[in-house]
C-alpha cells in the first residue's frame, strides 16, 4: 500500500503565499519536478511505495483534496512537496493547511535548494539541500533540526539542513526512475544529474557545493542503466543535466561520452558549461561534447564576456558589451534569441 506522496513542480511566480499577502500573478512551468522524482526513486530503493504528483502549482484546491482523499491509506507515512526554485503559492499554502487539519497524523515534509523557496508552506519539516539521507532520518523520527523564523510575526519552521547534517554527496547512484502512473511521454525533456558539486568557487554563485577537488560523479554504469530504462520503458531521449558545470573536468565528459557512444539510441542533452575551463576553443573537447549528445547549452557569464558555442558549425563567438547581451544561438534544430540582464 502507498507509503507516501510527493508533489513537485517548477514555477515562475509572483503569487502571494498567504491570504494576508499582496496579490500577484504566477506562471506554472511545464517541466516535471526534478527533486521529487529523485527522492521518490531513492525511497523506492529502500522499500517504500512512493507516488509523485507533478505540476503541483497547476492543481486547484478542490483537485488536491480529491486526489488526497483517493490516495489516503492507513499506511500513509507522509506527504511531501519539492521545489527547485521559489514555489510559495497561496493554493499550496491552502492545500497543506487543509491536509494538516484533516489528517493530523500524516507527516508533512517539504524540500528545496533554499530555505526561502518553500518556507511559508505549513509542514512539519523543511529540508534544505540534497534530501535523500535527511528524509530517511525524518521518517525514522531521528532527524536533527533547528527552529527557523519564517515571517515577521516570529512563527518558526522545523528545518533540517541536509548539507550540514546529512550530506548526500558524492553519490554514485543518482538514478531518477519514472513509473507508469507518472505518464511519461517520449517527447518530454526530463532532468538528470551526472555529479554533485562544482570545481569553481565563483563569488556570485549560490550553488551549495563549491570548490570540489575530488571525484563527485555518478557511476558510468548507473548513468547508462538509467538512460536505457527510460528509453526502453517510455522512449525518453531528451535530458536537461542539472550539474552546475558539466565541463569542469575533461575526464568527466570523456566518461559520459563513452557511455553515450555505446548506446543503441542517441540521447540529447542540454547542459550548463563554463567558459573558465576552456578559454581557447579546443576542438578535441568540442568533439567530445558533441559525442555526449549535446543539443544546447547554458553558458556562464563571467567578466562581461560571453562565449557562445555553435555546435552545428563548431565555432566560437566572442561578444563583449557592458550592460545587455543579445545572443543569437543557432543549432541544427532552432534559432533562439536570449536577453541577459547583467547587474553591475
Amino acid at each position: 500500500m502507498l507509503d507516501g506522496i510527493i508533489f513537485g513542480g517548477m514555477i515562475n511566480m509572483e503569487e502571494p503565499t498567504r491570504p494576508q499577502d499582496l496579490s500577484g500573478i504566477s506562471y506554472t512551468s511545464i517541466h516535471r519536478s526534478a527533486g521529487s522524482h529523485r527522492i521518490a526513486s531513492f525511497l523506492r530503493q529502500h522499500g517504500f511505495d512512493i507516488e509523485v504528483v507533478d505540476f503541483a502549482p497547476s492543481w486547484q484546491f478542490e483537485e488536491f483534496q480529491e486526489l488526497i482523499r483517493s490516495r489516503m491509506t492507513p499506511t500513509m507515512k507522509f506527504v511531501g512537496l519539492g521545489a527547485t526554485f521559489h514555489m510559495n503559492t497561496e493554493t499550496l499554502w491552502r492545500c497543506f493547511t487543509w491536509l494538516k487539519e484533516t489528517y493530523p497524523d500524516v507527516l508533512l515534509v517539504s524540500g528545496s535548494t533554499d530555505f526561502y523557496n518553500l518556507h511559508l508552506i505549513p509542514v512539519d519539516y523543511l529540508v534544505v539541500g540534497y534530501g535523500e539521507l535527511a528524509i530517511l532520518k525524518i521518517l525514522e523520527g531521528t532527524a536533527k533540526y533547528t527552529e527557523e523564523v519564517i515571517d515577521k510575526e516570529g512563527n518558526k519552521r522545523r528545518t533540517v539542513h541536509a548539507l550540514k547534517e546529512y550530506p548526500a554527496y558524492p553519490m554514485r547512484n543518482l538514478s531518477i526512475d519514472y513509473e507508469k502512473r507518472d505518464f511519461p511521454q517520449p517527447f518530454e525533456s526530463v532532468t538528470m544529474e551526472t555529479s554533485r558539486g562544482c570545481r569553481f568557487k565563483c563569488a556570485f554563485c549560490t550553488w551549495p557545493i563549491l570548490g570540489v577537488k575530488d571525484d563527485h560523479t555518478r557511476c558510468s554504469n548507473d548513468f547508462r542503466d538509467n538512460l536505457m530504462r527510460n528509453y526502453d520503458n517510455y522512449g525518453i531521449q531528451r535530458y536537461s543535466i542539472a550539474d552546475e558545470t558539466f565541463n569542469d573536468y575533461s575526464e568527466k565528459i570523456i566518461k559520459y561520452a563513452d557511455v553515450v557512444e555505446s548506446l543503441p539510441f542517441k540521447p540529447n542533452f542540454v547542459v550548463d558549461i563554463s567558459e573558465q575551463t576552456y578559454c581557447i576553443p579546443d576542438l578535441r573537447i568540442l568533439n567530445i561534447l558533441r559525442a555526449c549528445g549535446l543539443m544546447g547549452i547554458f553558458m556562464e557569464l563571467n567578466h562581461f564576456i560571453v562565449r557562445v558555442l555553435l555546435l552545428s558549425v563548431r565555432e566560437w563567438i566572442l561578444i563583449r558589451l557592458s550592460k545587455r547581451f543579445w545572443i543569437l544561438k543557432i543549432t541544427s534544430l532552432s534559432i533562439m534569441v536570449f536577453i541577459v540582464e547583467l547587474l553591475d
